[in-house]
């Protein structure tokens, strides 16, 4: 079974209404970045893939769930995402809301009732809890919306990227090294996933004025709101030499790695060509 197929499959058992639909949506389509950074390590140990797949599940529904959230009005105030339209613009507001926030505590369901011990649900739970939250992704949008329209350096970029975007890509590593049985190596996952966080933000922000809306699949709109962005801290060049070097550094760190890091470097070359 395909990972696809599995997200498929995971809305076979819940009610078939508006809302269900509207998780789906919201869930289905996209790269599944996250759910591919699990798979590379997990792979690299060499893990069936589909043991990952409840752990992926989980991280992908707590992404999706960030997605809806960060395109509301209230938010961003996005309407399209993904090639589609934003799920308040599908399916309304109320529904767009409460698609986020059943997405968001269906995930921890569904590590619960997954076929891992007990210790590694509790460790997922604990990590998943704080990296999308107050320990990471919640607190990085906190940042984001406080320092919209403020002048920023680059330490406070690095705080947002770090907290933002790196919060999930932690959570995915860390997930891949559980399923691995290698927690004495957890710096070496919390710095790759710092890395791949601040090149993934940093590259976003450098499309915003490099490919079209049409190229990314959503709107182009934090220079339009004054979003806290690269942009206003590096020139075009410098921010293309930072990405540059990020990349250095990752692909160094890639020969610290206690797995096989083929498919973590496939990703990477991957990110670096996008």
């Amino acid at each position: 079974m395909t990972f696809e197929e599995y997200l498929e499959q995971a809305f076979s058992n819940m009610r078939d209404n508006k809302l269900t639909e509207a998780m789906k949506y919201a869930l289905l389509g996209g790269k599944h970045f996250r759910p591919a950074l699990i798979f590379a390590v997990t792979d690299g140990f060499n893990i069936e893939r589909e043991e990952a797949y409840p752990a992926a599940l989980a991280l992908e529904m707590v992404h999706s769930y960030s997605l809806i959230h960060d395109d509301l009005p209230c938010m961003d105030n996005d309407d399209l995402r993904r090639g589609k339209p934003t799920v308040h613009k599908a399916f309304g507001e109320d529904i767009a809301v409460l698609a986020g926030d059943a997405l968001l505590t269906h995930a921890f369901n569904v590590i619960s009732e997954a076929d891992y011990d007990d210790h590694t649900k509790v460790r997922m739970i604990q990590e998943l809890s704080n990296l999308a939250g107050l320990g990471g992704m919640v607190h990085g949008q906190y940042l984001d919306m406080f320092y919209t329209g403020k002048d920023i350096n680059e330490a406070i970029l690095d705080e947002i990227e770090d907290y933002k975007t790196g919060g999930l890509f932690e959570c995915a590593l860390v997930f891949g090294m559980l399923l691995g049985n290698d927690e004495e190596n957890l710096a070496f996952y919390a710095s790759m996933a710092l890395k791949i966080g601040r090149v993934f933000q940093l590259q976003d922000d450098l499309f915003e004025i490099t490919k079209t809306e049409e190229e990314l699949g959503k709107n182009a709109s934090d220079v339009d709101n004054d979003k806290a962005s690269a942009l206003s801290v590096y020139t075009k060049e410098e921010l293309e030499e930072r990405i540059a070097n990020l990349f250095k550094e990752m692909f160094e760190q890639l020969d610290y790695a206690k797995f096989n890091t083929n498919e973590l470097r496939k990703i990477i070359e991957n990110m670096r060509d996008r």
